[in-house]
């Protein structure tokens, strides 16, 4: 009997109940500890999901605003460069609207097609010149300084040019906080 010779029957049935246990326990902590850790990166994709959602809703929401639009889908590029002086003029307020209230890091809006010549942003100067909208790219309309973690989101949208009387393909891009 080697081991057990010194041990008799009574103790003997009690380790094997503490081995039992022990086993059971070591189960059961290994089993919460693997649902915990399945469930946690359940929650985290959901919180991933759940922005990307807020941020398109964002993306409409801000598109539609009658301080850029010109339609559904269509921004005035006037209006953006006006709207772009006014943000500038009253860091403080916009700050507040768009970084605090809604969560945005930044907005771009780019000419996608026809291509412009000249890859830049666009600026109250160009806007009279005779090779606009192609002598710019992009219309830097909110920008916050403030650093911290962003994805970016795009939609296609339209560019009307009044000066012009036309419209151009462009895209909005959204840097949104997680």
């Amino acid at each position: 009997m080697g081991v057990f010779r010194y041990f008799k029957k009574g103790q003997v049935q009690n380790l094997e109940s503490i081995i039992v246990t022990m086993v059971i326990v070591i189960l059961l902590v290994l089993g919460v500890y693997f649902y915990f850790k399945f469930f946690a990166k359940n929650l985290q994709q959901t919180g991933l999901d759940l922005s990307e959602i807020k941020g398109t809703v964002l993306l409409d929401r801000i598109t539609s605003l009658p301080e850029f639009t010109c339609g559904i889908n269509c921004v005035d590029a006037s209006k953006l460069l006006a709207s772009k002086n006014v943000i500038n003029s009253n860091k403080l307020y916009y700050k507040n609207l768009f970084g605090d209230k809604f969560g945005i890091k930044s907005m771009i809006i780019e000419q996608v097609y026809p291509k412009p010549r000249i890859s830049r942003e666009c600026l109250s100067s160009d806007f009279n010149s005779g090779d606009y909208p192609l002598n710019c790219r992009s219309y830097v309309v909110y920008e916050n300084e403030v650093s911290g973690n962003s994805y970016n989101i795009s939609s296609v949208i339209s560019i009307y040019y009044p000066n012009k009387d036309e419209y151009m393909l462009g895209k909005v891009i959204l840097g949104v906080y997680r």
